[in-house]
C-alpha cells in the first residue's frame, strides 16, 4: 500500500457514514497529519453534560477549575463535586504524613521514654528494630549499671 495524499469521495462517504462531517474529515487529514483510515474511521469527541455536577460542585464551595481538575486526576463526578477542598494546612500535612519514614508511634514512645528523634533514626539506621530502637534508656552508664548488677 503506498502513499495516499488526498481523500477521495469514497473516503468522505465511510466518513459521513460513521458521523463524521466532510469538513472534518478534511481538517483532520490535510490539516492535522491524520492518516486516512484514522481520518474516518474515529469516532468524534462528546461532550458530556456535567452542568448538574458543577452546580454541586460550586454549593460545596468547588470551584469549577477545581472540579475539573479533579476529573482529570480520575477522580468521579460526584467525588469530585462532593469531597470538600482542603486547606493548604492539611494538604501539608497529609503530604508530610505520607513522606513519613519511620512510624510516628515509634518516634512518640522514644520520645516518652527519654530517647530523641535523632538517637531513635540513628539507631534505626545501624539496625535496631523500631521497639527496641525506641524503649532502650540512651544513659550508658545507667546501662552498664543495669547490666552489671543482673
Amino acid at each position: 500500500m503506498g502513499w495516499e495524499y488526498e481523500l477521495t469521495e469514497k473516503d468522505y462517504q465511510r466518513a459521513i457514514a460513521n458521523g463524521i462531517e466532510r469538513e472534518r474529515a478534511r481538517e483532520r487529514f490535510y490539516n492535522l497529519g491524520w492518516d486516512k483510515e484514522r481520518t474516518v474511521t474515529e469516532p468524534i469527541n462528546k461532550k458530556i453534560d456535567r452542568t448538574h455536577w458543577i452546580k454541586v460542585a460550586a454549593e460545596n464551595g468547588i470551584t469549577r477549575s477545581a472540579f475539573n481538575t479533579r476529573l482529570q486526576r480520575g477522580w468521579s463526578e460526584e467525588k469530585a463535586a462532593t469531597t470538600p477542598k482542603q486547606t493548604f494546612a492539611v494538604a501539608q500535612e497529609i503530604r508530610h504524613a505520607a513522606m513519613q519514614k519511620y512510624p510516628v508511634e515509634y518516634l512518640e514512645k522514644a520520645s516518652d521514654n527519654g530517647v530523641s528523634d535523632q538517637t531513635f533514626r540513628r539507631r534505626v539506621r545501624e539496625g535496631w528494630g523500631y521497639e527496641k530502637a525506641a524503649t532502650t534508656p540512651t544513659d550508658i552508664k545507667k546501662r552498664r549499671k543495669e547490666l552489671i548488677h543482673k
